[in-house]
């Protein structure tokens, strides 16, 4: 399923560049999913929660009461999750969209490259159209 029209920012790192807590941290970090002011962590504790349970649909009801916190906390953090194509909603219960995240990963980078050649197609029409005539310096 294409992710449609979604704004996902990607954090992109330099290679070497130290890497902060573990592996699932740094790819939630990387997606722009946990940010600097979640202090108290919550969204990796339902994104680590998510991915864990991944067969099981969840309301952010029993997400809250799963991972003792807030419904609305949850619920938030779901949304969240929602945006990037992670989970989508259905009737309220909340389904991992994708087998793995490796397979997450390729439908991203497939959309991303549609969407850049779409925007090369367009760059060149605007080139043409717009394109800047040469200037003589005296």
């Amino acid at each position: 399923m294409p992710l449609g029209n979604r704004r996902i920012n990607i954090i992109i790192t330099r290679r070497g560049a130290p890497q902060i807590g573990d592996d699932m941290e740094a790819f939630a970090r990387m997606l722009n999913f946990v940010s600097a002011r979640d202090t108290n962590r919550t969204a990796l504790q339902v994104f680590r929660w998510v991915l864990q349970n991944s067969a099981q649909d969840i309301s952010s009801s029993e997400m809250g009461r799963a991972v003792d916190m807030n419904r609305l906390t949850c619920l938030h953090h779901l949304k969240r999750m929602e945006e990037l194509g992670i989970v989508r909603n259905v009737d309220g219960r909340y389904v991992v969209e994708t087998e793995s995240m490796e397979q997450y990963i390729d439908r991203l980078e497939n959309e991303a490259k549609e969407t850049f050649a779409a925007l090369r197609q367009l760059a060149k029409k605007i080139d043409e159209k717009y394109a800047r005539k040469e200037i003589k310096i005296r």
